[in-house]
């Protein structure tokens, strides 16, 4: 890629915009107690989430879905509630993953009063950490391959890390609304 493919401050105010999308790809979670791979599926308008997680044959394993007054999971045949969705997610399945700031991360934005970001020589997010976190060990997001789609350059891969546990992501497709 060339210098200055993209003007950052651009790029990051137009992906902020982008508030309805859907994605399809794969999701790994590496935990010292489990290593769990599935079919990812996410659909976002506003701040209302739903996302599912199936299996090679497509039935659901997971499914979260909420907004920012409440979250939904269900498992096993079995439902959950909680008004904290990481919350939610790690008392139900021990998943440590940063479910509020996840809607922006994983078009490439990171909200600045939250993240740091080094860029690539491209402009692109290359590595994002977690600013203020109260644990002694914060979220690192590292993004490798961008895609354009309209005027959006949004990431393939994503992988988040909080020492000890690694999710890794991969779109195979963005649909934007």
């Amino acid at each position: 890629m060339s210098d200055n493919l993209i003007n950052q401050a651009n790029h990051q105010q137009n992906l902020a915009q982008l508030i309805h999308w859907t994605i399809q790809g794969k999701i790994a979670v590496k935990t010292p107690e489990e290593r769990f791979s599935a079919t990812l599926h996410w659909q976002q308008e506003n701040d209302t989430y739903k996302i599912r997680l199936t299996n090679i044959i497509g039935s659901t394993l997971l499914e979260l879905e909420g907004n920012a007054e409440y979250a939904k999971l269900t498992l096993d045949d079995e439902h959950y509630i909680d008004t904290d969705p990481e919350r939610l997610l790690y008392r139900t399945t021990g998943w440590q993953l940063p479910v509020k700031s996840l809607p922006a991360l994983i078009k490439g934005y990171a909200p600045p009063e939250t993240f740091d970001t080094k860029l690539d020589s491209a402009g692109f997010p290359k590595e994002v950490q977690e600013k203020h976190s109260l644990s002694p060990s914060p979220w690192i997001i590292t993004y490798k391959g961008f895609e354009q789609n309209k005027q959006y350059w949004l990431p393939e891969n994503i992988t988040l890390k909080k020492s000890p546990n690694t999710i890794k992501i991969r779109i195979n497709q963005w649909q934007l609304i």
